[in-house]
């Protein structure tokens, strides 16, 4: 046998044996997102329609409000630049958000919230609340200096809902900020699991027609709702069964805390309006195909009132990217995927 062929024989075997391990791996990958997750869902029959797309040349955007006329995304890296677009996403403008000149806001950490009239800002390490109008797009100094927040929603001019870590029980909470800028003796306790911060993370809504405040957990398969004085209206389940946060955290000190290895999110992104919850599920069903899963974005409504499952449907991913941000206004759907805002007409 000549030198030759025993080369090109080691070779073939070399590339045979590596085709196997690559080929058993795949099937040990298919076989593990294929498992039993213990939930169906009702899909929704021809959930959406009338598909209209805008090109927004940047991906650093999110859904900050809705008007009846206007859709409003702020940039997470200029908390300053806002674009306000028509419902029909034919109309596109920028503009620019006047601070006060004492405003240090740390830029990374601060969110526009869209409460037509109202404009807030709000940064909870500095921290501020900034306040302003649509029409002059002027704000001014809520509060400043007085306490630290990692999350906040507003639910009047001079009232808000932070999420807050107590120092006393080691865990964030809920905490409503009242007319005289003071925290108050109204609190709600997240559900703390392991370490009471990274266990605790979350999505918070509110809406104004109803007075209800939702709190969406991401690693928990849990969402409560509360009135405005965070009383407990009852707390809800989504669909899947991850009833414990699967996290590693790892202290890096003695107050900062990161996770050790990647999380599993349950809920990605949420939204609210006058009469469903709608949460972007990360978690696949039994009736969902892997592949098709893979693809799609999978978002289960719920209702408001009572926190009953009612349905699911998807959105297809666009330019292989998934839901970053969305909301819905009356019967249309605005979703953020990439650097596309989509607009969909609801039949539900």
């Amino acid at each position: 046998m000549s030198e030759l062929y025993k080369k090109l024989l080691i070779a073939v075997g070399c590339i045979f044996f590596c085709v196997i391990i690559i080929v058993s791996l795949y099937a040990i990958s298919i076989r593990s997102r294929s498992r039993n997750n213990g939930f169906e869902r009702l899909f929704f029959p021809h959930p959406t329609s009338d598909i209209i797309q805008l090109n927004i040349y940047s991906d650093s955007f999110y859904i900050s409000g809705t008007t009846f006329q206007n859709i409003f995304l702020s940039n997470y890296s200029n908390p300053k630049e806002l674009l306000v677009i028509d419902h029909d996403l034919k109309k596109m403008h920028r503009v620019t958000l006047h601070f006060p000149d004492s405003a240090k806001v740390v830029k990374q950490l601060a969110t526009v919230s869209i409460d037509s009239p109202n404009i807030y800002i709000m940064e909870g390490l500095s921290p501020y609340i900034l306040q302003g109008s649509l029409s002059t797009f002027d704000l001014k100094n809520n509060i400043q200096d007085t306490f630290y927040f990692n999350k906040g929603v507003p639910i009047s001019q001079n009232s808000y809902v932070l999420r807050i870590f107590s120092q006393k029980i080691k865990s964030n909470i809920l905490a409503k900020l009242n007319s005289s800028f003071s925290l108050n003796n109204v609190q709600y306790k997240l559900n703390k699991q392991f370490d009471g911060i990274l266990c605790t993370e979350g999505m918070l809504h509110y809406n104004k027609k109803l007075g209800f405040i939702v709190y969406v957990y991401s690693f928990q398969n849990k969402f409560v709702c509360l009135d405005t004085n965070l009383n407990l209206l009852y707390a809800g389940r989504t669909i899947d069964t991850n009833t414990q946060a699967k996290i590693k955290v790892a202290n890096l000190s003695a107050k900062v805390q990161t996770f050790a290895a990647p999380p599993l999110y349950i809920n990605k992104q949420s939204c609210i309006d006058s009469k469903r919850i709608f949460i972007y599920s990360a978690i696949r069903a039994n009736n969902e195909d892997v592949y098709w899963f893979d693809k799609n974005s999978t978002i289960d409504v719920y209702s408001l009132r009572d926190g009953r499952y009612l349905y699911s449907f998807s959105i297809a991913d666009f330019n292989k990217k998934k839901i970053s941000s969305f909301v819905a206004n009356s019967n249309r759907l605005f979703v953020l995927q990439g650097h596309y805002l989509s607009s969909f007409q609801i039949h539900f």
